[in-house]
This record gives C-alpha cells, sequence and structure tokens, in this order.
C-alpha cells in the first residue's frame, strides 16, 4: 500500500498523502480529518433509538419470517413477485399477517409522501454483540433489500411484495463498528472477492455474507450473526451526508472556512483576514428611524410576546 492510499487512522476515508508537507499542512490536515469524525458521529444517531442497530419487533409494523424461512423468500430475493399467501403458508398466522402488512404498507408509504423516503426494506440476517453503551441489546440487520409492498383487491386482502434494487450492507451497522471498535469493513470487498456474482438469493450465499461479516468483526466482543428475515420500515437519511464527509476531506482540507471551523488557526487567521472590522457598539447608536423593523414594537406588544413565550415554554 502506498503512501497515497493510506488511510487515516479515526476514520475509514482516503487522505492526501502527508510526506514533505510542511508541518501547517499535516497539522491541518489532522485537523479536518478529527473534526470530520466528530461530525459524522453526530449525525448518526447510535443509540437504541435507530432500529437499524437496535431493532425490535413492533406490535403491528413488521413481518417476521423467522431465522428458516420459507422458499418464497428467496423467489422473492431471486426478482420474482410473491405473493402474502407465499409467504406465510400458516394459515393460522395470516390474517395476523395481513394486518401488519397494512400496517407496515401504511408506514412506508407515510414517510415517503411526507419526507420523501423510500424506507422499506426486507432484512436479512440480524447481528449482534456485547453491547458497552448500555443495557440494550443490539441488533443490527446485516443486508438491507428495499422493496414494494402493494395491497390487492377492495378489501386488501391480498398483498404482493416485491424486491426493487440490490441487496446493500448495512452501513449504519459498519459505521458503529468502526465508531466503537475500530473495526472496519468494506462492503465491496462482499461482492468483489467473495465470488457472489448476482443477487444474493439462495440460503449459501447469505450464509456466506454472513461470515464474511463475522471474520471481520472477531474484535467485537460476542459479535454474531443470526439469518432472520423481516419486513419492516428502516430509515438513515442523514447517512448520505456522513459519506460525503467520508470521500471529501482532500476538498475540505483546501477549504479556507471548513478548517477554519475545524479548529485549524492559520484558516482562522485567514478567515479573520478577510471580515471588515465590527463596531459590537454600533447597534447602540442607530437611530430607531433607522431601524428595519415589521412593524413599531411598544410596550404592549413585548409584554403580550413574554407572555406568549413564556406560555409556550411550560
Amino acid at each position: 500500500m502506498t503512501e497515497t492510499d493510506r488511510t487515516h487512522p479515526d476514520r475509514n476515508v482516503r487522505e492526501p498523502a502527508t510526506l514533505g508537507q510542511p508541518p501547517r499542512a499535516s497539522e491541518r490536515l489532522e485537523a479536518v480529518a478529527r473534526a470530520a469524525k466528530v461530525w459524522s458521529g453526530q449525525l448518526v444517531d447510535l443509540t437504541a433509538r435507530n432500529n437499524l442497530l437496535f431493532y425490535r419487533d413492533l406490535r403491528a409494523g413488521t413481518l417476521n419470517f423467522g431465522d428458516d424461512p420459507p422458499g418464497a423468500v428467496f423467489d422473492l430475493l431471486g426478482g420474482k413477485t410473491v405473493t402474502l399467501v407465499r409467504l406465510v403458508s400458516d394459515e393460522s398466522e395470516r390474517e395476523n399477517a395481513l394486518k401488519r402488512a397494512r400496517v407496515v404498507h401504511n408506514r412506508s408509504q407515510e414517510h415517503f409522501e411526507e419526507r420523501g423516503l423510500e424506507t422499506l426494506f426486507l432484512a436479512c440476517g440480524m447481528a449482534t454483540w456485547t453491547n458497552q453503551r448500555g443495557a440494550a441489546i443490539p441488533a443490527a440487520p446485516v443486508l438491507l433489500c428495499p422493496a414494494r409492498l402493494v395491497p390487492r383487491g377492495a378489501a386488501q386482502e391480498e398483498c404482493e411484495l416485491a424486491i426493487t434494487g440490490d441487496a446493500e450492507v448495512n452501513q449504519t451497522l459498519l459505521q458503529a463498528l468502526e465508531s466503537d471498535f475500530d473495526c472496519r469493513c468494506d462492503p465491496d470487498e462482499l461482492m468483489s472477492t467473495v465470488g457472489i456474482d448476482g443477487p444474493l438469493d439462495t440460503p449459501e450465499e447469505l450464509d456466506i455474507a454472513f461470515r464474511w461479516l463475522v471474520e471481520r468483526a472477531q474484535r467485537v466482543p460476542g459479535f454474531a450473526v443470526s439469518s432472520r428475515f423481516v419486513l419492516a420500515t428502516f430509515a438513515y437519511a442523514k447517512l448520505p451526508m456522513v459519506k460525503d464527509l467520508e470521500g471529501s476531506l482532500e476538498a475540505m482540507v483546501r477549504h479556507d472556512l471548513i478548517a477554519a471551523l475545524a479548529g485549524d488557526r492559520d484558516a482562522q487567521t485567514t478567515v479573520q483576514s478577510r471580515l471588515a472590522p465590527v463596531d459590537i457598539t454600533a447597534p447602540d447608536h442607530i437611530a430607531p428611524a433607522d431601524e428595519f423593523l415589521v412593524l413599531d414594537a411598544d410596550a404592549s406588544r413585548t409584554m403580550r410576546s413574554t407572555r406568549c413565550c413564556s406560555a409556550r415554554t411550560w
């Protein structure tokens, strides 16, 4: 591995080579890299509130196909459209499964209409480990397959399920493993070196994927993966922002304002030199006629505003 390809110890991102750079350039790079790590951590929720790390079956908002799913699940992963009747072989469970499917569908539609997010996924495999942050037991989907659930019939007595894209490794899980255990896993390696060609649509290929992750997470205490399959809504709207931070380190280092926000002293001096001097006492000397107010603020309005703010606070 060359000096240019070296990976920064705090982040799984490429950094420009520091060999031959002046000391201040190296310090600037380190300051921005540290700040990018902090900013990324603020964007991704690693607490028990995130169901991409701490999944829990909801009373009605999930469809659980168990650890030994029917063959229709693998038909689904292979690109076929499958009815709920085929997915739930037990007739006594079908009515309950249909109710759950309606709730899952409605929730995913709500996320799309209100926030523009596609959140319906078939989760394949569930990872767990020893939680060093609290008492909650981690349960993180390993692979996420984007799905589409369509109710059929006037009374919605049947549903059809289809996979709409390629399976992806749960990036939030990888982020947590790196943040908490310094365990880096490259999801591209799964497809490029494990030998999987096309969709993951057989039990054997899924086992290969699960073993790949277990092998790379050996340093994580208690790490294990179960072959569980769940249909639910998972949202990670801020993760693309994290990826942008990881892939833009060089550009951020070159940007004086970002480097100044990261704490680099030279960048802060450069940014301050571009600003015109500001008299902090100037507002005290502006005539009322020169103030740009929407309405004149008399004493009665001020009191009413104060009471309204106090009421909202309580």
